[in-house]
């Protein structure tokens, strides 16, 4: 798409696996991030991994355009690493739109760029991916003009927000992928349960640990 940059989210900590890097999880022989990169390279350029506080040498080699880093301070989850995205992004050759995935949801669709940017009506600053009508931030295509007034607005602090309530909810709307996926492809790998659920679905997962 034209004029499209990506970040992937990859700065959780992985509390609830023991402090795995999640993104790191191999599945069906590769780590989920590299899946990740090569499915949004066919849509979007640069791309960027946003690494939080996990040290950035962990995603040497993957092929991103750059790692970023949060600001300095207590964590803030997802929007701060999109804050960071935007804010690396920003000037005089900034992107028309951002993509904006999490780094470890293992079937991500292909199809998910080309999907929400259908949906990108006049109006519209922000389409989220929805499963069953339930909604799947950080996953999302910013309008990046509107997402940078956004970080101007708050001084550059996510406050507390999520990535659904930095939009105003006219501002806002979701694609449901239920009838095109007969299994939710936004899952995350966030307990152990999900990596249970992961090895049923007949893949094999092996965790790289920090």
């Amino acid at each position: 798409m034209k004029n499209t940059a990506a970040v992937i989210l990859c700065g959780g900590l992985g509390s609830r696996l023991g402090g795995v890097v999640k993104p790191l999880i191999r599945v069906d022989g590769a780590p989920i991030l590299e899946s990740t990169l090569a499915r949004l390279a066919q849509h979007a350029g640069p791309i960027l991994i946003s690494t939080g506080a996990i040290d950035p040498r962990r995603f040497n080699g993957f092929g991103a355009d750059a790692l970023i880093a949060d600001a300095p301070g207590p964590s803030q989850g997802p929007l701060a690493g999109l804050f960071a995205a935007a804010t690396h992004l920003r000037g005089a050759a900034a992107p028309d739109w951002l993509i904006s995935v999490a780094g470890d949801c293992p079937d991500l669709p292909s199809s998910l760029p080309e999907t929400l940017m259908a949906a990108m009506e006049p109006g519209i600053d922000v389409v989220f991916p929805s499963y069953s009508s339930q909604s799947y931030p950080p996953n999302a295509l910013w309008r990046f003009p509107a997402l940078v007034a956004r970080l101007d607005a708050l001084g550059g602090q996510p406050q507390g927000r999520g990535p659904r309530r930095l939009m105003a909810p006219e501002k806002r709307c979701d694609v449901d992928f239920s009838a095109a996926f007969p299994a939710n492809p936004f899952e995350g790998l966030n307990t152990l349960s999900d990596l249970v659920s992961l090895a049923r679905r007949g893949r094999k997962s092996l965790a790289a640990r920090a």
